[in-house]
């Protein structure tokens, strides 16, 4: 006699579906019915298939990479898919290398961002290299499986510009025993940070003050100092050079 190991029963409605986990490792299943007034009917053989694979999404998509603060993965245009996928959410995996060794974010984006008209931006961190690279994105949805990688080539991180020396007028008000510094700036965008650094005896920079510009504000008070022999040093942001 033919010896069967049950794998799960469960009671179902008219239309119902039972869970199986890791189906495909039984190779052949063998599904029976019974009905509540009746003996279990014959064994019916029934042969599980690999899910379809997840198909990649129509769209672009960007990886900025930032300097000091996090890089963020950008998706424009997304879209579905299959119709029947118009409504359901899909998932998206970020891998370091196309063999999936490191696995640097994973997200879902909502099936309203899938309509292939929106944009959809979120922050992954600090997980791009300093240097120009290549991710590797996936999509999937929830009833297939992952789909194929999409190499993504990002640019290296940047410096911001060094100001013109042209461009930088210091003025030093003096009162009392020290120094206040102003420095009136030119050619600048709303959100840049002037930082004003000293030379120290050892060839290093120590930060004396920083100022935020907004709008059209250019004037800035950026520090005090006990003694004018002191050098200052401007830079914009990250600068490899001081003025």
């Amino acid at each position: 006699m033919l010896r069967r190991q049950k794998i799960k029963s469960q009671t179902i409605n008219t239309k119902g579906s039972i869970s199986i986990t890791n189906i495909l490792s039984y190779g052949t299943v063998y599904v029976t019915l019974r009905a509540p007034d009746k003996y279990e009917s014959a064994v019916i053989p029934i042969t599980p298939v690999l899910a379809e694979k997840t198909q990649i999404l129509d769209g672009n998509v960007i990886l900025e990479n930032n300097s000091g603060t996090n890089d963020y993965i950008k998706f424009t245009n997304l879209k579905y898919t299959e119709d029947d996928f118009k409504n359901t959410n899909v998932t998206f995996t970020l891998y370091a290398d196309k063999d999936k060794k490191e696995k640097l974010y994973s997200g879902t984006i909502s099936y309203s961002y899938l309509q292939g008209n929106k944009t959809y931006s979120v922050s992954i961190g600090k997980k791009l290299k300093e240097n120009s690279g290549t991710a590797y994105l996936s999509y999937k949805y929830p009833t297939q499986t992952e789909s194929e990688l999409i190499p993504i080539l990002y640019e290296e991180e940047k410096y911001s510009p060094i100001i013109n020396e042209e461009d930088v007028l210091i003025v030093n008000k003096y009162t009392g025993t020290s120094e206040k510094l102003y420095v009136t700036l030119n050619k600048l965008c709303s959100g840049d940070i002037v930082y004003a650094y000293k030379l120290l005896a050892n060839g290093s920079y120590s930060q004396l003050a920083k100022c935020n510009l907004f709008c059209d504000f250019r004037l800035c008070y950026i520090g005090v100092c006990k003694s004018s022999r002191r050098r200052l040093h401007l830079f914009a942001g990250k600068t490899t050079e001081p003025i």
